[in-house]
């Protein structure tokens, strides 16, 4: 699993400790994956789609770092203010690389579905 292993060395780099950042990875790696499938399901006709899942791990690792770790806070569930608080960042900063990382991975999905 080549993918989980980037998550979890990504999640032990957030959290400086790899035995408490197993859980959370696999954690985030399983909501991943549940994500992926509904989305899957919902676009089963479309073979967009399928390149979108295949794409997805390219997309991420293109991400700023600032922005891969306020998704993996969204991921976990965090609030705004959870994320604020861990990340030491203001609630407006924490709204601002949210929009701006959603839209970042949204067009750089769809940039990589229009390319094949």
């Amino acid at each position: 699993m080549p993918r989980f292993e980037r998550l979890n060395n990504f999640a032990c780099w957030l959290m400086h400790d790899r035995q408490q950042a197993e859980d959370p990875a696999q954690e985030t790696y399983a909501k991943r994956l549940r994500v992926l499938q509904q989305s899957a399901k919902r676009e089963r006709s479309s073979c967009c789609s399928i390149r979108m899942v295949s794409s997805f791990d390219r997309v991420l690792d293109r991400l700023a770092v600032a922005h891969r770790e306020i998704l993996l806070c969204e991921v976990e569930g965090m609030s705004y203010q959870e994320i604020s608080a861990t990340l030491a960042i203001p609630m407006r900063t924490v709204m601002s690389r949210l929009s701006s990382a959603r839209t970042t991975l949204d067009d750089g999905l769809q940039l990589r579905c229009q390319k094949g």
